[in-house]
């Protein structure tokens, strides 16, 4: 009987939830209902962020995913094993050099197949590599082999359901994610069917799966202006009159969309976006913590918290330095830097407060105040993820607030340039 569901996925799911619940300031599922489905669904993600993206995706899911990964990875016979074990299977490419590729990628397909009669979920990055834009790249043809292959070998009711991941940053943590899935697409098929051009059946699949993928992500396909349309990003997001992080992304979506069709737009972004960033980042300011008025609030909290946050930054500071020597010595894909940082606080940080448990259970020979010292450090550490947030905002405040004391020329013709983009915005709504 196929593999549909792993225990060790099972046990690590909870904590790797717990760490990107924290890892990240908002994470916001969209259109979920559509991977409960009880039936064989093969699903579609864009890739841009190195191992997070199918992390996310599977904390999206109520159900196991199982995973097509790139076969190098599975080299050592110890880390193969471990692998197959968390769902995952090897997808040989013509770099790993395997004398037999077609039948070595025809067992994973033949295992996925098994899988998908027993209505698992078989996920795949159709682009094959990962990279920091928010662009989709061509697709690879495998996918739609799969599913034609999944057609052959009678599958039925399958559907593919693609999924989007939009970061507000690749290399920055405390950020936001949306995950967004779209809505099934039923694969009509037929089985053995004479006449059939499959050649052609695969372009037109992978095409609609492009589609797809591109109606659920932010895909700025115009390269000459991508730079100035993701500058807008922060802008578009205070502007577009929400906190949801799902509504945001509607905003800005529609609006790089028209932008990247509106030819006669593309002087204006390279003139006064490109103009407002530049003088954003020389001044060093921040527009997603720009405020028109003073925030009373975010220097209440940066008061009370302070005590919290020097506890928690001195109890937490060995995994932080440990994570940050690992990531700068070992870690050469940049895009990798955030998983890692990931995976070492949501795994390390349990070992480190039992290491403290225990130090507080020996120093105070107690089990209940050694229960009271972890609880205090934890809840300090909530805290903590607050107050660095005012903490930021306070300073950006205090930045603003002195260019205005100063009248600094800059900063006047910078707010003066935001206000007439903010117009020329609201002019494409």
């Amino acid at each position: 009987m196929a593999q549909t569901h792993s225990f060790i996925y099972a046990v690590l799911k909870p904590w790797v939830r717990l760490g990107a619940r924290l890892f990240f300031r908002k994470i916001k599922f969209d259109g979920i209902e559509n991977l409960r489905l009880d039936r064989p669904i093969i699903l579609v993600a864009n890739h841009q962020n190195a191992m997070l993206d199918p992390l996310m995706v599977c904390l999206a899911s109520q159900r196991q995913l199982h995973w097509l990964t790139r076969a190098d990875i599975f080299k050592k016979p110890s880390v193969h094993k471990l692998l197959r074990k968390i769902n995952m299977l090897p997808v040989y490419r013509e770099r790993d050099r395997v004398a037999d590729l077609s039948n070595k990628n025809q067992e994973t397909f033949e295992e996925c197949f098994a899988r998908l009669k027993e209505h698992a979920i078989i996920c795949i990055f159709p682009e094959g590599t990962h990279r920091g834009k928010k662009q989709l790249v061509p697709l690879k043809k495998g996918t739609a082999r799969m599913v034609l292959g999944a057609v052959d070998a009678g599958i039925e009711h399958l559907c593919i359901v693609p999924v989007g991941l939009d970061y507000e940053n690749y290399y920055a943590y405390r950020k936001n994610l949306l995950v967004k899935c779209g809505n099934p697409i039923e694969v009509n098929i037929p089985a053995n069917q004479s006449n059939f051009d499959r050649a052609r059946s695969q372009s037109e699949l992978t095409t609609h799966i492009r589609d797809a993928i591109s109606n659920v992500m932010i895909n700025i396909e115009r390269e000459e202006v991508y730079d100035e349309i993701m500058y807008l990003r922060p802008l578009c997001d205070s502007i577009s009159g929400s906190k949801n992080i799902s509504k945001q992304f509607d905003f800005f979506k529609s609006i790089s969309e028209k932008l990247q069709s509106d030819i006669s737009s593309h002087a204006f972004l390279k003139k006064e976006v490109k103009e407002y960033h530049s003088v954003m980042h020389q001044l060093k300011l921040r527009e997603e913590l720009y405020r028109d008025s003073f925030s009373w609030m975010s220097l209440f909290i940066v008061v009370i918290g302070l005590p919290c946050a020097m506890v928690s930054g001195l109890v937490f500071y060995p995994i932080y330095a440990l994570t940050e020597r690992f990531v700068a010595v070992v870690v050469k894909d940049p895009l990798f830097k955030n998983s890692i940082r990931l995976c070492f606080w949501t795994f390390l940080t349990p070992v480190w407060l039992l290491i403290l448990f225990a130090i507080a259970y020996f120093s105070l020979c107690s089990s209940l105040m050694a229960v009271v010292v972890i609880m205090s450090v934890l809840v300090c550490g909530l805290i903590s993820l607050k107050w660095k947030d005012s903490m930021e905002l306070f300073l950006m405040q205090l930045k603003c607030n002195n260019y205005t004391s100063r009248k600094n020329a800059k900063f006047t013709a910078w707010k003066t340039n935001r206000e007439s983009i903010i117009r020329f915005i609201h002019q494409l709504k």
